[in-house]
């Protein structure tokens, strides 16, 4: 069975750009801190930089605390529907 994209993405016009908002979230301020800052960083390197990796959690944990705030209720980053954001996320 093909990948049906849109069917991970909300109907409604608020919740489809809140799904915008959190992946560009993740693509703008967390990727880069929680990936390369931390872990690359914590597990790749014989001499981590110690400072590069607490300048990434304290990013880390601003932006985590942001899309928590975003987060609706239900088991999933906008309620019952997985989307892309989710996966994204993952």
């Amino acid at each position: 069975e093909a990948f049906d994209g849109l069917a991970l993405q909300p109907v409604e016009a608020r919740s489809r750009a809140r799904m915008n908002q959190i992946i560009a979230m993740l693509d703008a301020y967390a990727y880069r801190a929680m990936v390369w800052d931390v872990a690359v960083e914590r597990l790749e390197k014989t001499m981590p930089d110690e400072a590069l990796i607490g300048n990434g959690l304290r990013q880390a944990a601003t932006v985590l605390k942001a899309l928590s705030s975003l987060k609706a209720e239900g088991p999933w980053l906008l309620g019952a529907q997985l989307t892309l954001a989710d996966l994204h996320a993952a």
